[in-house]
């Protein structure tokens, strides 16, 4: 069994338009996404930054508008352990609940 990426490949994620039958990457080395409730918006992880971009996007629709870097310099976390190993994972030990909307 293959686990993470193949050896010299960058992972890429991609959005296929099933009315065009079009295959087109949205964003290329990226380590981990989130995509929207809605579908429009996709929350990933490149190299040290995240990024919320506009799906369209890799659909041609290129522009640094559609981009935004979140600026985590002023984000602080205050975890209690019993309470986050309680709420935050599964017998099993996998993570659940975490979810991305984007506010209307």
């Amino acid at each position: 069994m293959i686990d993470g990426p193949l050896p010299g490949e960058k992972p890429v994620l991609h959005v296929y338009d099933l009315k065009e039958r079009k295959d087109v990457n949205v964003v290329e080395g990226l380590s981990a996404y989130v995509l929207s409730a809605d579908g429009k918006k996709v929350l990933y992880k490149l190299d040290r930054d995240y990024v919320i971009a506009d799906v369209a996007q890799g659909k041609g629709e290129d522009n640094e508008d559609s981009k935004k870097k979140l600026d985590l310099s002023h984000m602080r976390v205050r975890l209690s352990p019993r309470e986050s190993g309680r709420r935050c994972s599964t017998p099993r030990g996998v993570s659940r609940g975490i979810y991305f909307s984007v506010p209307r």
